[in-house]
């Protein structure tokens, strides 16, 4: 009965993800003014395991669970066996101004839903949904030229934007020979991103009347893509391995459908109203990656590079441009015991990691870059069993206060659930 319910469970879970969907690209979950250009944030593809060792995933692979970077990972699956990986994550965002002015903001968002299972002796095949970008930031600004505000009265600018891509995989990772797998996926982008800005106008000298308007932007962005994978076990014996992995997805066009809308912050009326489409590149990217494990320890090294320049239009009234965005993850795991009866902390999995990422956004002429250290636990659900929760937490910065720029700490909590279900479930019972 236990195991019934438990496959009902995952089978309303992997059919959920639309919705789940809907509800991630619909709501801020993010909270950055970094996002008011571009595509917005770009997530690591990860689960809550590996985002606690940095991120790294390229050259990952474990039989017990869901590697969602690495198609070629896929292929490493215990057969007559099932994985189940869903992951959460809380952000608390803290933002200090050059000026001095700071605001703080807490976001909440699905970080991925997975599943692996085996198609043959050495055939694994997965599905699952993350985030790829997140927008969400909420400016105002007060007009501080002293002519305006005699002139006209109090002007204050807003800027609102929320929403993000997601992207859905079908993913397929076969062994050619003992020590090389290779795997693709099919990816599905799709998203919304809504932006608004505007200004709210309260007269104080003037006689004249003055109309606070506002234009709001909707891109609808979707496509079919793909990227391909391999790992490569440089040495694999009964005590050690060293893998080799390498991601390449070529550079693409998304379908942008674009809707301009110009009307009164007053009112839901739209005094101008255009619907086109407008074209988005992404840029093809390459990682490549080294991971070593042994019984009790695993330690590894990506690296990931992506060029974004020329490829979507900025402002250059902002002095906005774009640039290449290069990311550097290293992270450990160790587990003391994992079959240890007396002491349920030895058969934990302690793990650490670090990051560094030049982000795609030049400001001002001189880019943004991220960091972050991380570390986390596996707990195992039962003694004997490979299912676990995953917890990690992540410190992290971005920016800077020089240059007219804006400083952005955060704290972020990562916890995910993986299932792993062992040959028995796949057994037909003769007896009940």
């Amino acid at each position: 009965m236990c195991r019934i319910k438990i496959r009902i469970f995952l089978l309303v879970a992997v059919l959920s993800m639309p919705a789940l969907c809907f509800s991630q690209i619909s709501s801020l979950n993010t909270y950055s003014p970094y996002t008011i250009y571009g595509l917005g944030d770009l997530h690591n593809t990860a689960t809550a395991a590996t985002s606690a060792m940095g991120g790294i995933g390229t050259a990952y692979w474990d039989p017990y669970t869901v590697n969602v970077a690495n198609p070629a990972s896929h292929a490493a699956v215990n057969r007559n066996s099932f994985i189940f990986n869903f992951g959460l994550s809380g952000k608390q965002s803290y933002l200090k101004e050059s000026g001095g002015g700071s605001t703080a903001h807490n976001t909440f968002n699905i970080d991925n839903i997975a599943v692996k299972f085996p198609l043959y002796k050495g055939i694994g095949f997965s599905v699952s949904m993350t985030p790829m970008s997140s927008v969400g930031y909420q400016i105002e600004k007060d007009e501080t030229d002293p002519d305006i505000i005699t002139d006209i009265g109090l002007v204050k600018y807003f800027y609102t934007g929320e929403g993000g891509i997601t992207q859905f995989k079908a993913g397929v990772g076969f062994k050619v020979f003992e020590k090389l797998s290779l795997g693709a996926d099919l990816i599905y982008y799709l998203g919304t991103i809504s932006r608004e800005y505007g200004n709210t106008v309260t007269t104080v000298t003037s006689t004249s009347s003055y109309g606070s308007a506002s234009v709001r932007n909707r891109e609808e962005i979707s496509k079919l893509l793909f990227d391909v994978g391999l790992q490569y076990d440089i040495i694999r014996n009964t005590r050690r391995f060293l893998t080799f992995g390498a991601i390449y997805q070529p550079k693409a066009t998304l379908d942008n459908k674009l809707v301009k809308q110009f009307g009164m912050t007053t009112s839901s009326d739209s005094i101008y109203y255009e619907e086109f489409t407008n074209t988005v590149k992404v840029p093809d990217k390459f990682s490549m990656g080294i991971f070593y494990r042994t019984e009790k320890l695993g330690i590894g090294f990506d690296c990931t590079f992506q060029n974004w320049k020329n490829s979507m239009e900025m402002s250059s009234i902002d002095d906005v441009s774009l640039s290449k965005s290069n990311s550097y993850n290293v992270g450990f795991e160790y587990t003391p015991n994992r079959i240890d009866i007396r002491r349920a902390l030895n058969r934990w999995t302690y793990r650490a990691g670090f990051r560094y990422t030049d982000m795609y956004l030049v400001k001002n002429g001189h880019n943004t870059s991220e960091k972050a250290i991380t570390f986390g636990v596996g707990i195992p659900l039962k003694m004997t069993s490979f299912s676990s929760v995953d917890v990690g937490v992540e410190l992290g910065q971005r920016g800077t206060t020089r240059h007219q720029l804006i400083k952005h700490n955060y704290f972020k909590v990562s916890v995910g659930i993986s299932l792993f279900g062992s040959d028995d479930w796949f057994v037909k019972r003769k007896y009940y």
